[in-house]
């Protein structure tokens, strides 16, 4: 399975877009379903930022789910909230940030 992820960024003068790309040679329903578990987040997160969900488990993962998480950064507490809002298994899903501090 490949795995694109575009992050994009506003400057001054102009939006960036940083893509990823990772290959994982295992099959798709694996991969989706481990990267669709919300709690794998916070195995994937490092350690220091003490990242953690909110959102009581277990989850009804689909369109219009809503998880909270919060993580600490130089000790200051970051929370934000994302909102599935395409689901089609197993093939991709979309969160976007409800709340938070990315604009």
């Amino acid at each position: 399975m490949l795995l694109r992820k575009p992050l994009s960024f506003i400057s001054l003068y102009q939006t960036f877009v940083l893509e990823r790309e990772t290959t994982i040679a295992q099959p798709i329903e694996s991969v989706f379903s481990f990267f669709s578990d919300a709690s794998n987040l916070e195995f994937l997160t490092p350690s220091w930022l003490k990242f953690k969900i909110l959102t009581e488990s277990p989850m009804f993962m689909g369109s219009g789910t809503k998880i909270d998480y919060e993580l600490k950064l130089h000790g200051i507490p970051i929370k934000w909230q994302s909102a599935i809002t395409s689901w089609d298994p197993p093939h991709k899903f979309i969160d976007e940030q409800t709340k938070g501090p990315y604009t």
